[in-house]
């Protein structure tokens, strides 16, 4: 977690968001040993948009935690009325380029073309740099 965090919710599900400062980047975290589905997505979707007023906005999803997604929770991140709906780019952060999560991440971009800025990275300041450098 950041040093200096805005604000911290944690969802009851798989989810703890966080607003960094000053970089006004929001991070949302995945809980160890996460098995993320679409009911849970929902649900964090709805934690969010009801605790941080900024529509569309730069988001790093921390998914080293990540242990199992399952499909219909893939497709909703992909929907026009899932995950991307409420971000302009994410940069998904991962521990290790051979971890499962890296795997799932990287399999994951391939399968399900997005319409807004994604990247893989594996050193959080290198996520944080590629998303202020976004216009």
């Amino acid at each position: 977690m950041s040093e200096n965090p805005k604000k911290i919710i944690e969802t009851r599900t798989t989810i703890i968001f966080w607003e960094d400062e000053p970089n006004a980047i929001l991070t949302a975290e995945l809980k160890p040993k996460s098995v993320v589905t679409v009911k849970d997505l929902k649900e964090d979707m709805e934690v969010y948009k009801n605790n941080f007023q900024h529509p569309n906005r730069k988001t790093i999803v921390d998914s080293t935690n990540l242990y199992i997604i399952g499909k219909e929770a893939r497709d909703f991140i992909a929907s026009s009325e899932g995950t991307y709906a409420y971000f302009d780019a994410v940069a998904l952060l991962s521990n290790s380029k051979y971890s499962n999560n890296s795997l799932l991440a990287y399999v994951g971009l391939k399968a399900y073309p997005l319409k807004k800025p994604t990247k893989l990275f594996y050193k959080k300041q290198d996520a944080i740099d590629w998303l202020k450098n976004l216009k």
